[in-house]
């Protein structure tokens, strides 16, 4: 569900809304507030797709389908977790960074994944810098995850390839001419990525590889 912009409303459009509004929230047994606000982005939302809204579920999300580098990613985790090969996380500062890192790292170490995680730090600046991908390799890491970050960051992920430590890039920033030289590329902007919803963070990437390899793992 995405509302890019908010439409304009005349009054007596604004004046039905906010019925709904009050409608809907002692259905659905919501505050009134947060439904007129959701109703002001999303006008045209009934009151099952609010319920949708305020009370999500895994089964609502769409599936992945058609998101390029998934099963490359897959099958490296995959043999990440059955010969214990160290896996390095490395994510930017900001709040998708963090927040991609730890859905990576902590459901990796749940699994059995014997992880290092690290984060860029503010002045350094902003993407997967050679110094941190020395880090990693000097670590042991076999494989290492960069998240909300990689796409643009070529000479750290080469540089990782000629020292024989595998990469994933979980990312959603803009692809530039040329992809990053990784294991497994996983941004929906990427050409070729044929999953339909492009504007999803890389927290919303990183969550959906870890629920598709939760599922591989059953």
């Amino acid at each position: 569900m995405f509302c890019p912009r908010p439409p304009q409303l005349s009054l007596r459009a604004s004046e039905a809304v906010a019925r709904r509004a009050e409608e809907a929230a002692r259905e659905l047994d919501v505050p009134p507030v947060a439904v007129r606000l959701t109703l002001a982005r999303c006008p045209e939302l009934d009151t099952e797709a609010l319920g949708r809204w305020f009370a999500p579920k895994l089964g609502h999300l769409r599936p992945p389908k058609g998101m390029a580098g998934f099963d490359a990613a897959l099958e490296l985790l995959m043999g990440a977790i059955d010969r214990g090969v160290r896996v390095g996380v490395f994510g930017d500062y900001d709040a998708d960074g963090v927040t991609s890192t730890s859905i990576v790292s902590t459901f990796l170490s749940a699994v059995g994944v014997d992880v290092v995680a690290s984060v860029a730090s503010r002045s350094g600046g902003y993407g997967f810098h050679l110094a941190a991908a020395r880090e990693l390799r000097d670590a042991k890491c076999g494989i290492v995850i960069t998240a909300d970050c990689g796409t643009s960051d070529h000479e750290s992920l080469a540089w990782l390839r000629e020292s024989g430590v595998k990469t994933i890039v979980i990312d959603h920033h803009q692809v530039p001419a040329t992809n990053p030289p990784a294991d497994a590329f996983i941004n929906p902007w990427q050409p070729g990525c044929e999953f339909e919803f492009k504007f999803l963070c890389s927290a919303g990437v990183a969550f959906y590889l870890c629920a598709a390899l939760r599922t591989r793992l059953r």
